[in-house]
Order: structure tokens, then sequence, then C-alpha cells
């Protein structure tokens, strides 16, 4: 008794820790090791970038791959953290690829974000030659040995240095590189003629300075005054003359920069230089700096089907605990509350790592939901099972875990050897279905098996519960399920090679980007618009020769933030400001011109536009302190009837904390004005900052602008949104990985699933035959979903393309199934140790009999649960019907599997003979 007494309060005390870490609580204190505990949202569902380089390896080289990758991951991660970007993920993909997920940057931001990354930062310092040498090159024009020659820049003074004509030479070997710095920051260099600019300050190592001043010395020496050439990424940025014989340890950088392009430089400098460049291969040739593949995803892409999802989980959760409860009564009481603890420990244990949630996660929390329903019919039905032969209440409730326990463990591992390798081997996306499916699968364990048996336990030794009434659906079951076994069988093969035959038939139009590469445009008008009209305009533009241009184009609605989803009648007729338009092109611009082209007048006005200096007042005393200095038009959408008078305010005070005061009235130095000349939809302010406040700093136009989009997300401005909200591509070589790593990952995970079984059931015949029928619920999924493909018309805007949200889908559909197999299996196995004198036929049909209930409960509360799922995103886009649709289908195949397929397999290999199972 006082065994269970510590266990209630260790659950209680746990349980309230971990509810107050997975609690979504902003800002709540954490103690020590827990204060960075949090759940990180993925760019599919909060918004960011997403950007994939190849490593551009020199051919002819050789390279520690491994090595060097990790550099370049932690270099990037260094670049990244000092904009003060929170959460970055950034991981190599092989040996070609680094992946890069930026959650939370917006499209302002991006440029400046990949600007920053791509740069390669190699910083080499060099002696310029003399000017003989130089002399000698302007007569010859051959480059001596052991020097390199670069253009000349600006900053070289050619009236004191006029040898120096069409090129600079310097030596080759550095003086010092950018691995001999210690730090490195930008600062105003007011020496500037025209004003302000900016340098790059730096300090060297010890022996980078010993270095320097070495080469200082001899420079400062000759006769004019020898010059040290800066060249970062093989561009010469300056030569200046050496105007000291030392500089202890520090130097600069100049090179007429703006502020962003030093402050860059500078980040780049101290987080050290990549050891190979960054790019993308084009036609076979290396492009640095460019991305392989550049997906830039809003914050309210897929909102509509994330918020359709995750009220149609909330309902199917809800209907399901009900069920529980009313089936099984007190035990559904308690399955639903360790249902609840174990989505808790999921949660806190992903917080407490910091991990990511993405779609594909959230698939696996879906599988864990499934698998923790199932483990706890499985226990209730075993109880049911006792209670039957004549046992006690105490009695029932300690051999039916017992007898469940086996089941569960085996059925749990299997799914979990499976997530790990997923996870070894899986890309980005189905990282994430791994991560969460591996936490969900020990804390299902914890919470059914610990959990859950203590609550029970405690209720029973005390009186509280004197019996276990249960619901039944099958009276004593005697169906002779193996008279149907070899038409079952024909029936399955006949829908495989038909499906199949159509997958194959339909090639690449199976596959969506993901698989096959290509684009992703959403794009924003300034009134709604008809889905139906949307489409027909798309698919009627025409190529050069008059066809269909994008005759497969895939559009959806996408809601906005804060908006009303409008639906109409049918499959179509939605109407929306925003939509996504996936298309398999490579040509990106082409289709943002495109949509362009047919959209003139419609899509929607940017927010913000610089002012042209011809638009701004002329007064010399527009401001007290002076002249106009600059600013924006800013549109406001006007389906809101807000007043300019409101919004002139607003906007003044937000800006007034960061602009100057005039002298006698004390206002800020900013004017906001109704102009005319706004497109359709929108209404266009002016927005004018005094002179002296635009020089003063440059990035203050930027924090003023974030403060009048701080107005807009709160929801008292709304201003226009920009017409492409989302621009993405995916590469070819980038899909073709996507692919590669999937098959591998689901290859190896079926042959640890294959050793696993085998030792657990002393023979490799039951693991096999377990692996067949996964890969026949895998084949009728995928085979099932290109027939739809085929016959559902395109108009009716349902998406049935085979992307990695798709793959997510198809792993659950494993999980589920090899869960499913695990528990009859095991049922086989005790049966052949109780029953003596009946055939391995017979054996197999009582066995089936006996799991009946639980298999048709488990499946049903699933199968229920994503029909619903499916019914309320299916035209909404976002990934969630795509990764539901493929469920449905696979979760009566996995049922219909274990039954018909796996069994008879185990059969017929053993020539209806009872294997020896010690």
């Amino acid at each position: 008794m006082r065994d269970t007494r510590a266990r209630l309060i260790i659950i209680v005390v746990a349980s309230l820790l971990l509810a107050y870490v997975a609690a979504p609580i902003k800002d709540k204190p954490m103690p020590g090791i827990l204060s960075g505990a949090k759940i990180n949202l993925g760019i599919d569902l909060a918004g960011g970038a997403e950007l994939t380089y190849r490593l551009l390896w020199e051919e002819g080289k050789s390279y520690e791959k491994d090595r060097m990758g990790n550099q370049v991951v932690h270099v990037l991660q260094n670049r990244i953290n000092t904009r003060g970007l929170k959460e970055p993920r950034i991981t190599t993909r092989g040996e070609d690829y680094v992946l890069l997920q930026l959650a939370g940057v917006d499209q302002d931001a991006l440029e400046d974000f990949k600007n920053l990354i791509s740069q390669v930062g190699k910083l080499e310092l060099k002696k310029v030659a003399t000017r003989e040498v130089h002399e000698r090159f302007n007569t010859d024009g051959i480059v001596p040995d052991g020097f390199e020659a670069y253009s000349p820049q600006k900053e070289v003074d050619s009236a004191t240095h006029p040898w120096i004509k069409t090129k600079v030479l310097v030596e080759k070997t550095p003086v010092i590189t950018g691995e001999d710095i210690a730090s490195a920051y930008h600062t105003a260099d007011i020496r500037l003629r025209g004003g302000a600019g900016w340098r790059i300050s730096f300090t060297l190592h010890a022996d980078g300075a010993k270095k320097f001043d070495a080469a200082a010395e001899e420079l400062y020496k000759r006769d004019p005054k020898g010059q040290i050439a800066i060249i970062i990424d093989n561009q010469l940025k300056s030569a200046p003359a050496v105007q000291s014989d030392a500089f202890g340890g520090s130097g600069e950088i100049t090179g007429g920069f703006s502020e962003r392009e030093a402050e860059d430089l500078a980040t780049v400098l101290r987080s050290g230089s990549l050891p190979v460049s960054i790019g993308k291969l084009e036609d076979g040739m290396p492009k640095e700096r460019i991305p392989e593949a550049e997906n830039f995803v809003g914050p309210s892409l897929g909102q509509d089907a994330i918020m359709r999802g995750l009220w149609a989980s909330i309902t199917t959760l809800l209907g399901v605990a009900l069920f529980m409860m009313v089936y099984y009564r007190v035990g559904g009481i308690i399955a639903v509350v360790t249902l609840v603890l174990n989505l808790v420990y999921l949660m806190a244990i992903m917080a407490f790592f910091g991990a990511t949630l993405t779609l594909p996660g959230i698939a696996g929390i879906a599988l864990t939901v499934g698998m923790a329903v199932d483990a706890n019919i499985l226990i209730y039905e075993r109880m049911r099972e006792e209670l039957t032969k004549g046992k006690t209440l105490a009695q029932a409730f300690e051999a039916g875990h017992d007898r469940a326990f086996v089941t569960i463990m085996d059925s749990n591992l299997t799914t979990l050897l499976a997530a790990l390798v997923l996870y070894w081997l899986g890309t980005g996306p189905v990282q994430g279905f791994a991560v969460t499916l591996s936490i969900g699968i020990l804390t299902t364990l914890v919470s059914v098996l610990f959990v859950g048996k203590t609550i029970l336990e405690v209720l029973i030794t005390r009186g509280a519960v004197r019996e276990m009434r249960m619901m039944k659906i099958l009276a004593n079951p005697n169906y002779q399920f193996v008279k149907y076994l070899k038409p079952a069988v024909l029936i399955s093969l006949l829908v495989i090679a038909a499906s199949l035959t159509v997958f194959g038939i339909r090639g690449k139009k199976n596959f969506g980007i993901d698989f096959n590469g290509g684009s992703v445009l959403n794009f924003a008008f300034g009134q709604p618009k008809s889905i139906d009209e949307v489409r027909a305009t798309i698919r009627g533009i025409k190529d050069a020769g008059g066809h269909a241009k994008y005759p497969d184009a895939e559009v959806q609605t996408v809601a906005e933030p804060g908006t009303t989803f409008v639906p109409r009648f049918g499959f179509s007729g939605s109407a929306s400001r925003q939509f996504a338009l996936r298309e398999r092109t490579q040509d990106l611009d082409q289709l943002r011109r495109d949509v362009k082209d047919v959209w003139k007048n419609d899509l929607s006005q940017p927010p913000f536009e610089e002012i042209p200096q011809q638009d701004l007042p002329e007064e010399s005393r527009y401001f007290a302190s002076g002249p106009a200095g600059g600013g924006w038009y800013v549109y406001l959408r006007t389906e809101d009837a807000l007043k300019f008078e409101d919004a002139q305010k607003k906007i003044t005070e937000a800006l007034g904390k960061h602009v100057g005061k005039d002298p006698n009235s004390g206002a800020p130095e900013v004017r906001v004005e109704l102009t005319e000349g706004a497109p359709k939809g929108v209404v266009k302010l002016r927005v004018v900052l005094s002179d002296q406040d635009v020089k003063a700093d440059r990035d203050l136009l930027r924090k003023m602008r974030d403060e009048i989009k701080t107005l807009s997300q709160k929801g008292e401005l709304k201003l226009s949104s920009y017409p492409f909200l989302v621009e993405s591509r995916i590469g070819p070589a980038v899909a073709e990985e996507f692919r590669n790593k999937s098959a591998l990952a689901m290859m190896i995970s079926w042959g640890l699933m294959i050793i696993y079984i085998a030792f657990r059931f002393s023979s490799a015949r039951f693991g096999i035959a377990a692996v067949i029928a996964l890969i026949h619920d895998a084949l009728i999924s995928i085979g099932l979903v290109a027939v739809l493909g085929t016959i559902v018309p395109k108009t009716w805007g349902l998406s049935f393309d085979m992307n990695m949200t798709f793959v997510a889908a198809i792993l659950t559909i494993i999980g589920f199934s090899i869960n499913d197999t695990i528990v009859i299996f095991d049922r086989i196995r005790e049966n052949l140790a109780l029953m003596k004198k009946e055939s391995f036929s017979e054996i197999i049909n009582v066995s089936v009999n006996q799991t009946l209930s639980r298999t048709i409960l488990t499946a049903l509360t699933v199968w229920i649960t994503v029909i619903v799922l499916y019914l309320a995103t299916m035209t909404s886009g976002g990934g969630i019907a795509e990764f539901s649709l493929p469920l449905i289908i696979g979760v009566l195949a996995g049922s219909y599997s274990t039954v018909f397929i796996a069994a008879p397999i185990v059969l017929w290999w053993y020539r209806g003979q009872k294997p020896n199972l010690s």
C-alpha cells in the first residue's frame, strides 16, 4: 500500500511540474535548468525562410567533407546568432548540402540574411607590389611570379601612386588572414568625402599582430609609402598606403561601406570564413551565393488549414474521450486521464529539449495518441477476458496488465526502432515526425503502464472501484477468417496491381514539388476573389504556341490572420484575398511575371514604398530643424471605415519617440498626409520625416517602419500586403535527395523490424510477414491516392500530390499497421502454448477473433479522427489534408492486412504446421 501511495505522489508532483513546463505561458519564471524550455514552431506553422545551399566542392581536390560540413554549420550558426534570430535550425543534408530554417524571418529581412549567410568571408591582407614591379607590368603586361593582379578600387590613391594603371599587383602570400582576427566591429567613418560612411575596425591575435607590424614596418619605409591590399572573397576592397610602422594589433578596413554592409562584414569576420563556397549548380556550373532551393513561408500560409485542423483535432479528441468513457466507464475515464497526461509529458519533454514542432511532427503526435488509445484498449480487453474466466477484479487487474504488457512493449519498441532510423537518415520534415514519435512512444509507455496502472490499482485497493463494467460490440466472435485467406490475398494483389499501374502511367504527376522540384507562389489581391475565377485565369495562361502554360497548376485559398474564411457551396467556390499557387515549373521569375500580367490592376499594393526625391516637399524649413529628408508612401486597406485622422494620429504617436521635436510646439517632426493616386482597395498616405532624422541613422527608417507594422499586427491599422507573400523554389537535386533519403530510411527501418520480431518470436518468418503486410499497406495507400488523383476533377481543388507530408502519412500508416500486426502475432504465440490439440489454422482463427474487438475499436477511433480532419481541411491547403487522406486508406488497409496478409503468410510459410516459438 505504501508503495502505491509513493507512486501516486510521484505521479502527481511530476505531472504538475511537467504541466507547468509545457504550459504556453509567456515570460513564466523557470528555475535553472528549465530556464530555456520552450517549444519552437517550425516555419510551416510560424512562417519564415528555408534555404538550401550546395557546398561547392572543387573537382580534383581532396576534402574532409564531414568535418568541413560541420564547420560550415558552425560558422553560419555564429553569423545568424549575432542578428538575434531565435532558434535557427541549421543542418547538413548529406555531404553536399546545408539546410537553414529561419522561423519568424519576414520578407523584408530575408535578403539581408541571404547576403550574410552566403558570404565566404575569406579575408586576406597582402602587400602591394613596388613601383618598379608595376612599371614593368605596365610595359610587358606579364604578371611576375609570386604576384597576382586585381582591378583597382576607387580608394587607390593614383595621385601618390601614378604607376598603378589597369591592375593592382599584390604578393600572393598574405600577411594575415581572417584566422588572425580576434574581433571586429563596424563604426562610422566621418572622414569620407560626401558625408558619413562606415568602416570595420579589427583587433588581431598576438601572432597576427606580430606579422602585421613586421609588414607595416617594411611598407612604411618605402618611398613613397607602400600599400596594403585588403581582399575579401577574392575582391580588392581597398589598398591604402601604410601610415605607421606599427599598429599594435589593430587595424581598419575602409571601402565606402553602408552601415548594413559594414555590420555584415564585421559579423562575417568575427564568425570566421566558410571552408568552402556555398551556392547552387546550374547546368553543371557552380553559381556562388545563390540558394539551390529557396522557400519563404509567410506567417499566414495554411492559417486556415491549421485552424481547421486544430478544431477538427480537438473535436475528434473530445469524441474519442467521450467514446472511451461511455464504452469502458471507469476504465475509460482513467484512459482519458492518461491520454491527457501523455500529451502533457510529450510537450514538456519537447519544450525541455527546445524541439521544433512542424506539421509532420503533429503527425507523430497523432500516431502517439492512436498508440496510447490502443494500449488502453488492449489492457481493458485483456481484463474483460480474465473477468469472463471468473477471476476477481484484483486478479483480472494483475493478469490483464501482465498479459498486455508484452504486446504493448513489442508494438511500441518496434515502432521506436523505425522512428530512430527515420531520424538518423531522414531530412527535416521526416526528422520532425521521428522526434515527436520517439518521445511519444516513451511517454505512452510511462503514462499507460505506470500512471494508468497506478491510478486503477489505487481505486481497486481502496474499494472505490468494485467492478469493471464495459460495453461490448462483439459477443464471442467466431468468424472463419482462414477460409477467406486466398480470395483476400487475390483481391489485394489485383488492387495493388491496378493502382500501381495507374501510378506508373501518371509518372511524375504523382509527385509534388518536394519530390519533383518546382515553385510555390502565394499572392494577394486588393479585394477577395473566387477560387474558381483564379483557377480559370491561371489555367487560361497560354505559351508561345497557344497551349495552356500551367495546365496542372494547383490553386488553394489561404486565409489571413484575423479574417474570416468564406466558404461557398460544394468543393469549390471559396473566396479569399490570398491564394497559394503550386506549379512544377522551376522558372519562378516567369511564373511571377505571368501572374503580374494577368492581374495588373488587381494584385495587392506593397504596404511601403520609398518616396522619390521629386515627391518630397521642397520647402527649406518644412520642419523646424530643416527640410524633409525622406519617408514612405504607406498603403492601408479600406474594407474597414478607418478615418484618416485616426490613422494619422496612430502613426504619428508610434513614430514620435524616434524622431526630433519641434522646439516651439514640442510636436514630433513627422507628417502624415492623405495622398491621391491609390490603387483600388487601398488608401495612400505620405509619411515624411525630417532630414535630420533620416541622416542621423539609416537604420532608423527600418525601426520606424517596424513600428507601423506593429500597429498592423495589433489590428489598429490594416496595412496592404505584399502581392507576393511566398516565393518558394525547390531544385530537382534537392527533390531527388528527399526521395532517396526517405526510401533508404524506410528500407532500413523495415530491416530492423524483421530483426526485432525475429528475435522476439524466435523466427524471422513472423518479422518478414509483418513487413510484407506493411509494404502491402504502403502500396495500397500510394496506389489509391494515385487513382484518386486521376479520376477526381482538378476543379474540385483537392490535392493528391505525394510530398514530404505524404511521406509522414505513410510512416504513420506503417506505425499503426505494425502495432496492429504485433498484437495478433503476440496472441498467436500465446495460444500456441495454450492450444496443444488445435491446428495452426484454428489457432490463427481463434487469435484473430479474440483480438477482433480491440482491432475494430482502435481502427474505428483513428479512422473517424482522420476522416473528420480531412473533411475539415481538404480544400484549405497547408498540408494537413495531404496527411490525412492516405491515413483514411491506410488505417483500413492496416487492419485488413493484419488479418488477411500477415497471418496467411505465416500459415503458408509453415505449410500449416505449428511453429515452435520457444
